[in-house]
């Protein structure tokens, strides 16, 4: 405060001020008088006494190196113990300095404020209704990852990856966003079903599902079974476009070996039949198939009414030859039919379809086949060539007949001259012979 003006007053009393200047403006006396009033607000108070006016420091305790006067300087203390510029004590109180690193926030009273606790790192101060804010870490939810750090804070998705926030499905609505609550929801739908098995783990499952039963189409989006069936071997086979597959009833062999052939053994049992090398199938007397090797050259399946087909060779009959040969048989007559026999000794028994030269100085007996293995339409041949001529034998029963002469049962016929000649058929009783031919004179007997 200084003296601006002076009024002179004569006499011995001094010099009067008329007006005042302050740091910030000037007050004028009015009446002679000046009032000089302190802040409380500020930390300061005027009194008066007699001739003398006392301004007080009301934060008398303290060392006033500085004037708060500033949002600044109340920023130079927030958070601090010791106040760069020292705080009135009234003000102090409000501000209730009192812990490092931390928030003022307001109490609803105008007379203190209020203070957090102590911030660490990448805390923050969190308000809460009806209770002073604190301070406290954010937690990471599901896929987030907090890195707090000295004066940072870094929010991130677990693994750097990239949020989820919509789904494009195969049809449909697309894409599928998240709700207001940011889930997408995945649902069942037909025969599939959804589970969570784990905190982030959703799996799809087929609903209905009996074990070890077959799936099927039902519609587009569900399905069906066909089974099991308890009956080991069975197969599944179509039923025709409208309706399901389903199990066999006859049932098949679980497996099989090179080249074998499938039958059925039984009513609905399908079987392996055993191959066997250069053969053909045939059937047994009931009917149950079987496998024949032809192993032999000019071996045929040759039938019998005894029993079942067999491999055999063709049996040349008189006058018949057969060759057999790799995948072939040839048959040929010989000699005319006829199967020739140089009889040089004294005798020979006759088979039918053969000729027989009789050739000795002396007589050759010749005799007929047995009644039993005689056909009719079967002949003989006999000549002579021999100087001791033949003389054909019957035996049993057996009769020749020469024209209208019969030889005896079990009679004879002989030759005349050395080069006479004789055939012979067999007749429908099959015991009787008929001369067909003869060249000489024959002797019957």
């Amino acid at each position: 405060m200084s003296q601006a003006g002076i009024i002179d007053i004569s006499g011995a009393l001094p010099s009067v001020p008329t007006l005042f200047n302050a740091d910030v403006g000037s007050a004028v006396a009015i009446l002679n008088t000046l009032e000089i009033f302190g802040d409380a607000a500020q930390g300061s108070a005027t009194s008066g006494a007699g001739n003398t006016i006392t301004i007080t420091n009301l934060n008398a305790s303290e060392t006033q190196t500085g004037v708060l006067q500033t949002s600044t300087d109340v920023e130079s203390i927030a958070g601090s113990s010791t106040a760069a510029a020292v705080v009135p004590s009234s003000l102090k109180a409000k501000l209730g300095i009192q812990t490092a690193n931390a928030i003022p926030y307001g109490t609803g009273t105008a007379a203190a404020l209020g203070w957090s606790s102590a911030l660490t790192d990448g805390q923050v101060v969190i308000g809460s209704t009806g209770l002073p804010p604190v301070a406290a870490s954010i937690t990471a939810g599901p896929g987030v990852v907090i890195t707090p750090g000295a004066g940072s804070l870094t929010i991130g998705l677990t693994g750097g990856a990239i949020g989820i926030d919509s789904v494009t499905p195969d049809s449909g609505i697309s894409p599928v966003v998240a709700d207001g609550l940011g889930n997408i929801n995945v649902v069942g739908s037909g025969s599939t079903t959804t589970v969570g098995t784990v905190a982030d783990t959703i799996s799809v499952q087929l609903t209905g599902l009996t074990n070890h039963a077959v799936l099927v189409g039902a519609g587009t989006a569900t399905i069906t079974k066909v089974g099991p069936t308890a009956t080991a071997g069975q197969v599944l086979q179509s039923a025709g476009a409208a309706a399901d597959p389903a199990f066999s009833t006859a049932t098949y062999p679980l497996t099989t070996t090179v080249s074998q052939l499938l039958y059925s053994s039984a009513t609905n049992v399908v079987s392996g039949l055993a191959t066997a090398n250069k053969a053909v199938v045939t059937t047994t007397a009931t009917g149950v198939p079987v496998v024949t090797a032809l192993a032999t050259d000019g071996q045929l399946i040759i039938g019998s009414t005894a029993g079942a087909p067999a491999a055999a060779t063709l049996t040349a009959g008189a006058g018949i030859t057969i060759a057999n040969g790799s995948n072939s048989i040839t048959i040929a007559a010989s000699s005319g039919g006829y199967t020739w026999n140089n009889v040089t000794g004294t005798s020979a028994t006759m088979v039918k379809q053969n000729g027989y030269q009789a050739n000795n100085a002396g007589l050759v007996t010749l005799t007929m086949p047995t009644v039993a293995s005689s056909t009719f339409g079967d002949t003989i041949r006999v000549a002579g060539f021999g100087a001791g001529g033949w003389l054909i034998q019957n035996v049993a029963t057996g009769v020749i007949h020469v024209g209208d002469t019969a030889t005896s049962a079990a009679g004879a016929i002989a030759s005349t001259n050395r080069y006479d000649s004789v055939e012979l058929l067999c007749s429908s009783t099959t015991n009787e012979w008929i001369v067909l031919s003869s060249v000489g004179n024959l002797t019957i007997t």
